[in-house]
C-alpha cells in the first residue's frame, strides 16, 4: 500500500477503476476502523463493479447496520437485490438449456485437439461457478481469442503462444469446439477441438508442435474428462438397456402366465375326456383324430 493517506488512495483508485485494488485498500481501512462508513460504502462499489455482488450486499447491508437511512447503501442494495434475482434466473436458465458435450468431442487427434491454459482469468467469484465439461465459446478479437461461457461471462483470452494462430484461422473460417477442461479457484484450462476447417486452411494444423521448451503448454488429450463423459455416456445406454430388458422380462412373464393358463386348460379338458364314455366323446374330437 502507499505511504500515501489511505482514504485519498482508496478514492484514487476508484476513480482510476483499478477495483481489485481498492477492496483490499478499503478492506485494510476496514480492519483499523469496522465501523467507517465511507470505506464500507466505497468497499460495496468496487465489490459491484467486479460483479462480485453478495459480497457488496453484504458491505452495504453492514453500512445501514450502521446508519439505516445511508442514502448510497439504500439505493445500491436496492440495486444489488435486483440483480442477484436476475443472475440467479439466468443461472437457473443456463442449467436448464446447457448443452452436454458428447463424448466423441474427446477423442485425441493429432494437430486438432488441446488442452491450452486461460491468461487474464477471471475472478474465482466467476471461476467458482464453473464445472468440468461445460460447453464454453471462442471469440477472436485482433490478435487474442476471448474465452466465455455459454451466457457470455468472459472467462479470460487463449494463452497467446497459441491464442494468435487460432484468432488468424478462426477469423478466416475455422470453428472450434471448447469445454472446461480443468477449473481452481485461480485458474483454467480449456480443452479445444477443430470441428471445421476452412478450404484455404486444408493442411495447417491449429496446433503444431511447439518447441521442447513449451510442449507443456498444450496437452493434446485429458484422458480422465474423456473416460468421465464416456462413462457417463455408457452408464446412459446401460439404463436404457435395463429398462428394454425389464420391458423383455415383463413381457416374456406375461406370455408364460398366458401359457400355463392355456396348458391348465387343456388339461383340464383332457381330464374330462377321460372321465366320459366313449359314445359320450364330443363329435367334433373325432374328427380332429381323424
Amino acid at each position: 500500500m502507499s505511504t500515501k493517506d489511505p482514504q485519498e488512495e482508496a478514492i484514487r483508485l476508484a476513480l482510476e477503476g483499478r477495483w481489485e485494488e481498492a477492496v483490499k485498500v478499503n478492506r485494510a481501512i476496514l480492519e483499523r476502523d469496522p465501523d467507517n462508513i465511507e470505506a464500507l460504502n466505497r468497499l460495496g462499489k468496487a465489490l459491484m463493479e467486479l460483479r462480485r455482488y453478495d459480497e457488496a450486499y453484504a458491505a452495504y447491508g453492514r453500512v445501514l447496520e450502521l446508519d439505516p437511512y445511508n442514502r448510497i447503501a439504500r439505493k445500491n442494495r436496492e440495486r444489488l437485490s435486483a440483480l442477484l434475482q436476475k443472475a440467479v434466473s439466468e443461472a437457473q436458465e443456463i442449467a436448464r438449456e446447457r448443452e452436454q458435450i458428447v463424448p466423441d468431442l474427446f477423442i485425441s487427434e493429432s494437430g486438432k485437439s488441446a488442452v491450452v491454459p486461460l491468461r487474464g482469468v477471471a475472478p474465482p467469484t466467476i471461476l467458482q461457478r464453473l464445472s468440468r465439461g461445460e460447453i464454453l465459446r471462442l471469440e477472436a478479437e485482433g490478435q487474442n481469442v476471448i474465452v466465455k461461457t455459454a451466457d457470455g461471462t468472459v472467462l479470460g483470452r487463449l494463452d497467446p503462444r497459441v491464442g494468435h494462430r487460432l484468432a488468424q484461422f478462426i477469423q478466416i473460417g475455422n470453428r472450434y469446439a471448447a469445454a472446461v477442461a480443468e477449473v481452481t479457484e485461480d485458474d483454467v484450462k480449456v480443452f479445444i477441438r477443430e470441428i471445421y476447417q476452412h478450404p484455404r486452411l486444408v493442411g495447417r494444423l491449429s496446433f503444431p508442435p511447439l518447441p521442447a521448451g513449451e510442449r507443456e503448454l498444450v496437452r493434446p488429450y485429458i484422458r480422465d474428462l474423456g473416460m468421465k463423459l464416456e462413462e457417463a455416456f455408457e452408464a446412459e445406454l446401460a439404463e436404457e438397456f435395463e429398462e428394454e430388458e425389464e420391458a423383455l422380462e415383463e413381457e416374456e412373464e406375461e406370455e408364460e402366465v398366458e401359457e400355463e393358463e392355456e396348458l391348465e386348460e387343456e388339461l383340464e379338458e383332457e381330464e374330462l375326456l377321460e372321465e366320459l364314455p366313449e359314445d359320450e366323446a364330443p363329435e367334433e374330437l373325432f374328427e380332429e383324430d381323424l
